[in-house]
């Protein structure tokens, strides 16, 4: 294919023709990506048509200078591919990173930018992304010793067109001066740009919505070992590398396969987004399972399978460029004297330095050939609290698979001790995992590895996700609050840490997966020698995991009743301390944003009810207790407004006293005493609404302060208000004083902002509060003017809405529960529903991120008695199924005229 000569057509032919031209390079790799080709040799295809592309445009641009300047202009220039295109891996999508590299001469100077500027423009015309700088000899040298990217952009080049030695030569200078003279300065910059691309996404292979280049074990991680690889070695091919000695066979063949598996995923994503996108969304799993074939295995989506494929690659790729990393980082001589001078010698044949343990050298191969030795080798390091030296770790993972499972007294015994300790437990269970050693020790744990929870609301796969909930729970160790009390008071800490590994390892399967873990948990103990008390704590706490999370978040601590049973069934503080942390734990370890402010408190005043019924106290004045606390901090807060006359104390009290207890427990004395303060002013026509943003959460809370008198559904309409303005309500709450006086908060997330919401946007949606509130607006209006978002219609993966309605946890209320999944719009459809049935909400509960979305409504008659007709109930559970639905299929609230596009 040739380039369109300029002088016989017109500017906007070319540019027809040269996009042509790009519409069938990919179309035709497309076509070649359809009928199965390698991966890696499309990219190389597209490599070298790109390559064409520039090399034609360029001639081009120079066809009407005469001979001995072009002659000239070919000494002086040279184009050069680099970054991806310089190692031949463009995908369809993808920027062309080119270096034009020139030597300046008065002569050919303003030809040559004039001719790079037209190629530049030809391509970008040709919707060609281009990631590109014209440079002389000197400036690129200067340029790569302060500009990482710019240096790694050069340690693969290919010469296009012009000088070729020219190009060479930049090689040449670039390994010596930037490279060899600086080889300890610029591994460790690559690192440390790793590490801080980790930080900016997720920094763990099993993060269930990969980016494909950027997460861990991706792409950019086979890059950096070719980058380091090149500074050591003078090589980035991995097959020379092998032939060096710094990747062996199996490293070099794992990673021969990712890089093929994940180019292929790339690729993929490319042509279905018809854009750059490397970003592996649970959508695109569920695509992408289908056309290749996967089906449900065990209840578990088609992705699941995919899923563990790609997170095995992944995972291969972070070990292997992990321990390249670690034998090719140049170390100094002052740090290898004081690691020998630092380490000490332990039971005879272990070596202990300040961070890490290793064996004498003629011990490794005994040590690596008995599991009851590599065990002891954990247990010394998580006495010690360091980690297990690289090398010697590699040779752990080597020797694992030729081992047989725990069965010796001493191998359990040994697994139990490591069970103990707790500070450095979620460094030493991950290297036994990393190594294959924790599923030798405890085999019912291999069932969690790169196991997909295809779910909205997880961001790991189980065992990433358990490793983290480890971490968690052992971090309590140094919490100074309620969390921190507990985990220091429990004696069974090998019960508990083991309850932690275990709570999720029933998944996987169609049976409900805290009832099959129970049934693992009691296999594990009797393995362990575990006593029968012990034995029998384990399998409760994995069995009950979930049941203070459900209790906490979605029913109304209010009510003794609800928390009684719960106490009756615990039955001992031990336990309960275990349950209390294992749970926190396990909501922490979910992602990051999922444990709120908010529900560690209603998870700890759970703890706190609960705990007073063990110990044989009264509810009654444990509450008392509580509120009187919240009292006179809230005073404190006041007490600047009450000398200065603005406040009376007695007012204070009074007003204190109004306040629904469940709202006291849940808001900060500060904020109490700005909700006073407001309402002290508080008309029938007023309404107040306070913003605030939580940058630690990236997400605002808005509260409402006003009086029931300004109409029915407030809840509704507020709802409603939110998500015409686009926000995604992640918890909600009612409370109603007993003076009439409502105070409802909203957390939300505003997608309008990647930072911080600025303080007019909050205003702005004060603003629209205020306004529906007191008649002036409807939510109607609001969605016919907020239109620049619109709900997709369709999600490939859904999971199955349901509605429950519970007539027995509250004597006063009828109790709903509503399973969907989150769409910006959702609780609006649920308040107004609710709302058309002529149901009063008395308690919401809204959360969001733990399995899947539950709303929780504590409803009444229009009376305020609890609904008791059987067919009533029926009506309303199925009007409420039928309205989500339609609205999860089309976007539009049935029987209602406000299209839900937002």
């Amino acid at each position: 294919m040739t380039a369109v000569p300029q002088g016989t057509t017109t500017p906007l032919e070319r540019i027809a023709a040269n996009r042509k031209r790009v519409s069938d390079m990919r179309e035709q790799v497309q076509r070649r990506f359809r009928e199965g080709a390698d991966g890696v040799s499309l990219l190389a295809t597209l490599s070298e048509s790109a390559d064409k592309l520039v090399v034609d445009l360029l001639d081009e641009a120079l066809a009407d200078v005469t001979p001995e300047v072009r002659a000239l202009i070919q000494k002086r220039l040279v184009v050069l591919a680099v970054g991806g295109s310089g190692r031949g891996e463009m995908c369809p999508y993808s920027d062309v990173d080119l270096l034009f590299l020139y030597q300046p001469d008065v002569h050919t100077n303003e030809i040559i930018q004039q001719a790079t500027s037209q190629v530049v423009r030809d391509l970008w015309d040709a919707w060609v992304k281009l990631g590109h700088s014209v440079r002389t000899f000197h400036d690129a040298l200067a340029m790569a010793k302060t500009d990482l990217q710019f240096a790694t952009s050069l340690v693969e080049i290919r010469p296009l067109w012009g000088n070729q030695e020219l190009g060479e030569s930049l090689h040449r200078k670039f390994y010596k001066n930037v490279i060899r003279l600086r080889q300890t300065v610029f591994i460790d910059e690559c690192v440390a740009s790793r590490q801080a691309e980790f930080q900016e996404g997720d920094g763990t292979v099993q993060q269930l919505q990969p980016d494909v280049k950027k997460s861990a074990g991706g792409l950019r991680d086979i890059q950096l070992l070719k980058w380091i690889g090149y500074a050591r070695r003078q090589t980035a091919d991995p097959g020379m590398l092998k032939r060096l000695g710094a990747l062996n066979r199996d490293e070099y063949h794992d990673l021969q396969q990712a890089h093929e598996f994940l180019s292929r995923v790339r690729i993929d994503l490319h042509f279905a987004a018809g854009k750059p996108q490397d970003v592996l969304s649970r959508d695109e799993q569920a695509r992408i399972a289908q056309e290749r074939g996967f089906l449900e295995v065990d209840g578990n989506h088609p992705a699941v399978q995919f899923m563990q494929q790609y997170f095995h690659h992944t995972a291969n790729v972070a070990r292997i460029v992990k321990r390249f990393i670690t034998l090719q980082r140049p170390r100094s001589l002052a740090s290898r004297l004081l690691k020998f001078v630092m380490r000490h010698r332990a039971n005879d044949v272990f070596l202990v330095g300040m961070d890490e343990i290793d064996v004498q050298l003629g011990y490794r191969t005994t040590l690596c050939g008995s599991l009851e030795q590599i065990l002891k080798l954990y247990e010394l390091a998580s006495l010690y609290r360091v980690g297990v030296a690289p090398e010697l770790a590699e040779a752990v993972a080597l020797a694992t698979p030729k081992l047989s499972n725990l069965c010796t007294t001493e191998e359990a015994a040994l697994t139990v001790s490591i069970f103990q300790r707790g500070p450095a437990l979620g460094k030493i269970l991950r290297s036994m995992y990393e190594t294959g050693v924790l599923e030798r020790a405890i085999p019912e744990f291999s069932r969690t590895r790169f196991l997909l929870q295809f779910n909205q609301y997880h961001h790991y796969t189980v065992d990433e996700h358990t490793l983290r909930a480890i971490e968690a729970v052992t971090g309590f160790e140094n919490d100074s609050g309620t969390l921190g009390e507990a985990y220091r008071a429990v004696h069974n800490k090998d019960v508990l840490h083991l309850a932690v590994l275990l709570h999720d390892v029933g998944k996987g399967g169609t049976q409900d997966h805290s009832t099959l873990g129970k049934e693992l948990a009691g296999h594990v103990a009797e393995r362990l020698g575990l006593t029968a008390h012990k034995r029998e704590m384990l399998m409760f706490l994995v069995q009950k995991h979930l049941v203070m999370p459900d209790l906490a978040l979605r029913r109304n601590l209010a009510d003794p009743e609800v928390y009684l049973p719960f106490s009756r069934d615990v039955g001992s503080v031990e336990i309960l301390r275990m349950l209390y942390v294992l749970s926190a734990a396990d909501m922490i370890a979910v992602g990051p944003e999922t444990w709120t402010s908010w529900k560690a408190g209603l998870l700890a005043d759970l703890y706190r009810r609960v705990l007073e019924v063990l110990s044989g106290q009264s509810v009654h004045q444990h509450e008392q207790e509580l509120l009187r606390r919240k009292r006179d901090a809230v005073q404190l807060e006041m007490a600047a407004a009450v000398q200065s006359g603005q406040f009376t104390e007695e007012w204070i009290e009074s007003t204190f006293d109004t306040l629904p207890r469940q709202y006291v427990v849940d808001t900060a004395p500060v904020e109490l005493a700005a909700v006073l303060g407001l309402m002290q002013t508080l008309r029938d026509d007023t309404v107040h609404v306070r913003s605030a943003f939580d940058a630690e959460t990236k997400t605002v809370e808005f509260r409402v302060i006003a009086r029931d008198r300004i109409g029915s559904g407030c809840f509704s309409k507020m709802a409603g208000t939110l998500a015409a303005k686009r926000l995604d309500i992640l918890s909600a709450q009612i409370a109603t004083t007993t003076e009439g006086v409502i105070l409802d908060s909203f957390r939300v997330i505003d997608h309008d902002y990647f930072g911080a919401v600025p303080e007019s946007r909050m205003q702005e949606i004060g603003a629209a509060i205020q306004g529906v509130l007191l008649g002036r607006n409807t939510v109607a209006e609001l969605f016919a003017t907020n239109t620049r978002h619109q709900i997709a219609a369709h999600m490939v993966v859904k999971m199955p809405t349901r509605v429950v309605i519970d007539n027995d946890s509250s004597d006063k209320c009828s109790v709903i529960d509503v399973f969907a999944d989150d769409r910006t719009g959702l609780l609006y459809v649920i308040t107004k529903t609710l709302l058309d049935l002529d149901l009063s909400v008395s308690v919401a509960k809204i959360a969001t991120h733990i399995d899947q979305v539950l709303d929780v409504f504590y409803v009444t008659d229009h009376n305020g008695q609890k609904i008791q007709q059987g067919q009533r109930l029926v009506t309303i559970r199925d009007t409420l199924q039928k309205r989500i639905e339609t609205f999860e299929a089309t976007g539009v609230l049935e029987d209602s005229r406000v299209p839900l596009s937002i």
